[in-house]
């Protein structure tokens, strides 16, 4: 009998060694894991960063080429305000020069004095 008690524990001790053998080979897989997903995550992190830094620096260009558009659509405005007054000026004196020009050229203002 104690032959057999002897060879159940050394049965039990065997399975034990074959679970904590189990235990450890799992944690060990489990921990690669985590840190395989760490690792992952550091990397996004990394990728992040960069990304955010890069949407700044457009951002802020973007800003500037805004504020850049905004002082030339001024210069257009005032151009073109400057512009419509030079053509109303123009029309005006195109009229008053068409009109000289058809008094100038009436046949009545030119009709020959008659001869005493």
């Amino acid at each position: 009998m104690a032959n057999q008690d002897n060879g159940n524990k050394e049965n039990i001790g065997v399975w034990e060694k074959i679970r904590n053998v189990i235990g450890l080979v799992l944690l060990a897989a489990i921990s690669y894991e985590m840190g395989l997903a760490h690792a992952r995550s550091e990397r996004s992190k990394g990728e992040y960063s960069a990304l955010k830094a890069q949407y700044d620096r457009v951002l802020t260009e973007s800003s500037a080429l805004r504020a850049q558009y905004d002082q030339v659509l001024t210069a257009y405005s005032a151009s073109k305000t400057q512009c419509a007054e030079t053509l109303t000026e123009y029309a005006a004196l195109k009229s008053q020069y068409d009109r000289i020009e058809a008094r100038r050229t009436s046949p009545v203002i030119n009709k020959p004095k008659p001869q005493p």
